[in-house]
């Protein structure tokens, strides 16, 4: 008897060993969008800290990857720059033709499709529909439509559940929503500059779609400060972070948000804390137009960001005012190249992988670069300058980074940077490709939805 009750204690203290690991590798991990199975890449870089990695995935591996090949391939209507999400066996994305797609995601059979408006076409720039990566929470889909709603849409069968105009023309939103604390949190931009318009900053109320808060970035008359990227949330601290847009030609002096990382209060809206690009590393179209990455290394809190100037910058984000733990010059400025300075970064065990435009090197030009940096000093572990651009994220499994090169899709070792597979599709790739539950997804603005699995 005594011998069954010993053994009965060590498997009850087995088991609360086992729970309260879990409950500490749950409670260090990073926030996530609830209501998923663990593989779903629900929103734009996964998760509500926007780490862009997906920790879970093991049928696409370093040991396979150089095995992918196309399992499906689906065309919209239109060129598509937002990003795939995945929810419960479904993938959603939206295109310029104006719609919002489901589709299985294992055969890219079409469940259904709601359309959500196209902003009209400038003198300077085409007609474009969705740009904004949805966010699947709890069987809703909520997105930003072509027509400058803000949608809630039901995952069973696409239908409004509500709308709230947020960004009338000529505003926009590229930005993917935020959920947190029954809060849904998006900016708006220009849809095409010019003109240009004033930056704004929303909280609306998850069930209705009413505005909670707002914020304008600049006074009332003036243009700049818009918010180009999604906002990332720190639950721990109870805090907002989102990174601006340029000054559109008003000094920098007086345009105090614009250009600038900003921690806010996710009830009032309210600026905590704030660090603005300096003077000497402003250039004219000086957007943040990436998305921030908040990471945790050795007890420290960063905040990672890709400037259009081509620097990426690392703070400590429960105090930006005192700037950069460390930067890295990742490629020319975009004035300079052909292409964006847009690329968010992903972030898995301890390192930062980053992609960008391109340059000039010892008189040779270079289309973009993509690189993986410690976390808490900036330094290179690898970093290859590529013959493409890369207009798009970078996203991470356990052992492998993904990026987009001009057209092509390609999956690298984290470890050493080397390419294990690449596919080129018929034109450049502006959405952010990801790895979820066996497939690899990505979408080209030749229109298709790309689906790849080993």
């Amino acid at each position: 008897m005594l011998k069954k009750k010993s053994l009965l204690v060590s498997s009850c203290l087995l088991l609360l060993i086992v729970m309260l690991t879990v409950g500490t590798l749950i409670s260090h991990s990073p926030a996530s969008v609830h209501g998923q199975n663990a593989g779903d890449w629900p929103t734009f870089m996964n998760n509500t800290s926007r780490t862009g990695t997906n920790p879970f995935e093991t049928t696409i591996t370093a040991g396979t990857a150089s095995n992918l090949h196309l399992a499906w391939k689906y065309y919209t209507g239109g060129p598509i720059e937002a990003s795939p999400v995945t929810a419960d066996g479904v993938l959603y994305i939206g295109s310029w033709d104006g719609y919002e797609y489901a589709l299985n995601a294992s055969n890219g059979t079409l469940l259904w499709k709601q359309f959500l408006g196209i902003n009209p076409a400038t003198r300077r720039c085409p007609a474009k529909g969705i740009t904004s990566t949805a966010t699947v929470v709890n069987g809703v889909v909520y997105v930003g439509g072509g027509d400058g709603n803000l949608y809630a849409l039901n995952t069973a069968d696409g239908s409004v559940i509500w709308k709230t105009l947020i960004a009338p023309t000529p505003s926009y939103i590229f930005a993917s929503p935020l959920v947190y604390n029954n809060l849904l949190y998006i900016g708006v931009a220009s849809s095409c500059e010019p003109p240009e318009v004033q930056g704004k900053f929303f909280a609306l109320n998850l069930g209705d779609g009413t505005i909670a808060a707002s914020i304008s970035l600049v006074k009332d008359g003036d243009q700049g400060a818009t918010v180009w990227s999604s906002p990332t949330v720190d639950p721990t601290t109870n805090t907002i972070y989102i990174a601006t847009g340029n000054n559109q030609g008003f000094s920098l002096s007086k345009q105090h948000n614009a250009e600038s990382i900003l921690a806010m209060d996710p009830s009032t809206l309210a600026i905590k804390d704030h660090w603005q690009i300096p003077l000497a590393q402003h250039i004219p179209d000086g957007d943040f137009g990436a998305t921030p990455t908040l990471f945790d290394y050795n007890n420290n809190h960063y905040i990672g960001v890709l400037n259009k100037n081509g620097i990426y910058y690392v703070l400590d984000r429960t105090n930006l005012v005192q700037g950069p733990v460390w930067e890295q010059t990742l490629s020319s400025n975009s004035e300079q190249v052909n292409g964006d300075n847009v690329s968010s970064s992903c972030y898995n065990n301890g390192v930062v992988y980053t992609g960008s435009a391109g340059g000039v090197n010892n008189g040779q030009p270079y289309g973009g670069t993509v690189g993986a940096f410690t976390a808490d000093t900036g330094a290179p572990l690898w970093f290859f300058q590529i013959p493409g651009k890369i207009l798009s994220s970078v996203t991470c499994t356990s052992d492998l980074v993904v990026d987009n090169q001009a057209q092509a899709v390609e999956v690298r070792s984290a470890a050493t940077g080397n390419i294990l597979f690449s596919y080129a599709t018929k034109k450049e790739i502006f959405a952010t490709s990801i790895i979820s539950n066996g497939y690899l997804y990505t979408a080209s603005s030749d229109k298709a939805v790309y689906a790849f699995t080993v």
